[in-house]
């Protein structure tokens, strides 16, 4: 009866009441490209640059150095192992269909780079892995950007004992503007073909 009544009362506006542009939905569908449609581009993230807490002499001018930090009683702080490899992002386009990779800046592919020239196979293997992590929201395909180390190419150093080119580190929250806990990316990733680094401490 609520609803008979809302239909009722309610008046279509009309471009003579002096909008530019009258847009009807009928459906979920309709909703999600007129949102699309009218939102700004969602931009690449690049992962911010990680600060060294203590140098034990291999950092260059290029690097950051930061003082020791204090956490508050109670903070539970992860130590995990660093691999040395390209910096990459994953993530959904805005029609999920295809899995977007970012190297830093920039958006890559297999022929990007030398040392990207594996990326195909490996996306192939592991398409429906990061689908799993990455589509889990039916609104908002981008929320999601999963970070790893790309080990393919050496670069300071051989990584021939780590299970996999990819090695994942961190997941970001595009909605809520946060870093998901090391717990809940370790389960995210639990019976994927995608592997996580070493939790050392």
């Amino acid at each position: 009866m609520g609803r008979s009544l809302m239909q009722r009362a309610f008046v279509r506006p009309s471009l003579a009441e002096g909008f530019e542009a009258v847009a009807i939905i009928r459906s979920f569908a309709a909703v999600e490209q007129l949102v699309a449609r009218l939102s700004p581009p969602i931009s690449l993230l690049k992962f911010p640059r990680t600060a060294h807490i203590l140098n034990l002499g291999s950092a260059s001018s290029d690097d950051i150095v930061s003082s020791m930090p204090l956490f508050p009683d109670g903070t539970n702080v992860v130590i995990t192992e660093k691999v040395d490899g390209a910096n990459m992002g994953f993530s959904l386009s805005a029609d999920r269909s295809q899995i977007l990779v970012q190297n830093r800046s920039h958006y890559i592919n297999p022929t990007s780079h030398e040392q990207f020239k594996k990326l195909g196979l490996w996306l192939d293997r592991r398409r429906d892995d990061l689908h799993r992590v990455l589509d889990r929201d039916p609104y908002f395909p981008q929320h999601y950007i999963l970070y790893e180390e790309w080990l393919a190419a050496t670069h300071s150093m051989e990584h021939t004992w780590h299970p996999d080119w990819f090695m994942a580190f961190d997941l970001y929250d595009r909605s809520s503007g946060q870093w998901m806990d090391r717990t809940t990316l370790e389960t995210l990733l639990l019976d994927t073909g995608i592997h996580i680094g070493a939790c050392l401490a």
